[in-house]
């Protein structure tokens, strides 16, 4: 009966079998796979299971294979599997390979020592490097030449960041520990440093504190140390000192929001120490004193002549919660207030007068009023008080003077109300200054129980002269003549018309609906622009051709009365003359 090897699966016939030609085929089959053991390897470089085919591939302990790999290996503990013999581990002198080796374009052999893979050789010939990569905070380093060190650098030391640093800096990033006994006057080489038990401080020399610390030591003109203890509650204490010409300072401690001590009247705390009296203030000086005077009498209000003094606000009595102290000293309704201090006030404000007698009431100033033509003085009074008999009230213009003795200069409006009397004015300060209305800001009614007055007194008017009749002979060239009056009633145009814009209708529809108050009848003053007779009856707002222009009714009245006069005259001298005629008999 035949049988096969262990190795190839060779099959081995008995003495007894026949020789059969298709069996030594397959054995040279089997054979001519065996001695073809190279194969490349593509596999990814970050992939740890790398694969290969070798046709006719046997895997036995002692099987040899040669591969190459296309791509360089950058996966920890790689495994190789050739024509799906399974995945074994690659070993290199019995340990797994790192990341770095099996460079591409390279060929390495293998032996199957019936577990694992055995790297056969040298595992990597390349003696090429660059120079190393240093770490960072968030990457490692890569493996390299050490950097050349500059010139001057031979003290130095490589960091792991690939920078050559100096010892004074590997103190600052790796801390020197203090050891027992040792005298903090001997640290003078900067750097940082530290003592991390409390036992062991208490063996040190020229040490201000009795817990473990840290100790940084810097350079100026000599040594500055500074101590800083750690926090085994709120006993967090920091001291500092400093070493000059051979000589070491006191130790200075330095107060922190946890630890920071009051200052008494022995020693120093956060502020300084307190001279003999708890009592005491601090002054803006830095120095403690106590306030020169803490009883305070009443202030006293000013007058019209002298200024008030400092003091307490009196005590209002009661009923006064809604008066204000005024500023001579009494609590006194809202009156006589200061409207520039108002001028940002956005609350209603109540303002009332009080009392029953002679002339109370209010009074409102503009202050530095430096133009003639704003209302400086707003004055309100009543005399004998509600219900009283006389109410007055007055703008004034210039000084501010009293009501009673306004100023000529700058005139004013007055207004008079007698309740006793049942009488009173309204009527400007000055006489003969200001006007009612303008030509183009007209009242639209004024009623009246009698016809207005205006001055016509002789002693008010200058250059009086007759307007002289047609056969007089006037002293001089006279302004106006009769036959200038005379002509202007025969000529002038009389209308009838409805108020613009008040009312659009025409004069028709009044009439028809019964509107006549909507009616009116007169003269159109622009008709007389232009004419010799307009500056006595007409009036114009502006230079302008379209400015308003008003008439002035009143000076009408008095050319109609002078043409009435005139006809009068020349109807007595007709009469005359027919009387004389009938008399002659013609």
């Amino acid at each position: 009966m035949a049988t096969y090897t262990s190795k190839l699966g060779l099959k081995k016939p008995a003495d007894t079998d026949y020789v059969d030609v298709a069996d030594i085929n397959g054995n040279m089959d089997t054979l001519d796979g065996a001695f073809a053991r190279f194969a490349v390897c593509s596999t990814a470089a970050a992939t740890a299971a790398k694969t290969a085919t070798i046709s006719g591939f046997k895997l036995f302990t002692g099987a040899v294979a040669y591969i190459k790999f296309s791509v360089k290996n950058t996966a920890a503990n790689p495994t190789l599997n050739i024509s799906g013999t399974g995945a074994k581990a690659i070993q290199y002198q019995g340990a797994a390979i790192s990341s770095s080796y099996l460079n591409a374009n390279r060929t390495y052999a293998f032996v199957y020592d019936g577990s694992v893979y055995q790297l056969i050789g040298d595992i990597n010939t390349d003696t090429k490097y660059s120079v190393f990569t240093g770490a960072t905070t968030s990457a490692a380093g890569k493996t390299g030449l050490v950097p050349a060190p500059a010139a001057g650098y031979s003290s130095r030391f490589l960091r792991g960041d690939g920078t050559w640093v100096s010892e004074t800096s590997l103190c600052y990033h790796g801390q020197l520990s203090i050891p027992s006994n040792a005298n903090l006057n001997d640290y003078t080489t900067p750097g940082w440093y530290y003592c991390p038990s409390n036992a062991t401080v208490g063996t040190l020399s020229n040490c201000p504190a009795s817990r473990a610390f840290s100790l940084r030591v810097y350079t100026h003109a000599g040594t500055n140390q500074v101590l800083t203890t750690y926090i085994p509650s709120d006993d967090l204490r920091i001291y500092i000192r400093n070493y000059y010409n051979n000589e070491w300072s006191d130790w200075y401690r330095i107060y922190t929001q946890v630890d920071m001590p009051l200052a008494s009247t022995t020693s120093a705390g956060f502020l300084r120490q307190l001279s003999g009296s708890t009592t005491a203030f601090l002054r803006a000086d830095g120095t403690w004193a106590k306030p020169p005077n803490t009883t305070y009498s009443a202030f006293t209000g000013a007058t019209a002549t002298a200024a008030g003094k400092a003091g307490l606000v009196p005590a209002p009595a009661a009923g006064y919660n809604t008066r204000f102290l005024r500023g001579d000293g009494t609590w006194a309704a809202a009156g006589g207030m200061d409207l520039d201090a108002l001028a940002s006030n956005t609350d209603p404000i109540e303002i009332q007068g009080e009392g029953a007698n002679n002339a109370t009431g209010l009074t409102l100033r503009q202050k530095n009023a430096s133009y003639d033509d704003m209302i400086q003085t707003l004055e309100m009074k009543s005399f004998n008080g509600p219900p009283g008999r006389t109410f007055y009230a007055a703008l004034k213009h210039g000084d501010g003077t009293d009501w009673e003795t306004a100023g000529t200069d700058y005139g004013g409006l007055e207004v008079w109300l007698n309740w006793s009397s049942k009488s009173g004015y309204l009527r400007p300060i000055l006489d003969d200054v200001y006007s009612l209305g303008y030509s183009g800001k007209r009242w639209s009614t004024v009623y009246a129980s009698n016809g207005t007055i205006q001055t016509s007194d002789r002693r008010r008017k200058n250059d009086i002269r007759l307007v002289p009749q047609k056969d007089q002979t006037a002293e001089e060239t006279p302004a106006l003549t009769q036959e200038d009056l005379l002509d202007f009633v025969r000529n002038v145009d009389i209308y009838t018309y409805v108020s613009d814009p008040t009312h659009t209708e025409t004069v028709q529809d009044a009439m028809a609906a019964n509107e006549y108050e909507k009616i009116h009848i007169g003269i159109m003053a622009n008709d007389l622009t232009g004419s010799k007779i307009f500056p006595f009856i007409g009036h114009k707002d502006g230079a302008d051709e379209d400015a308003m222009v008003g008439m002035k009714y009143e000076s009408l009245g008095v050319v109609a009365l002078y043409a009435i006069r005139a006809l009068y005259d020349r109807i007595d001298k007709l009469e005359k003359r027919i009387e004389e005629l009938e008399a002659s008999g013609k």
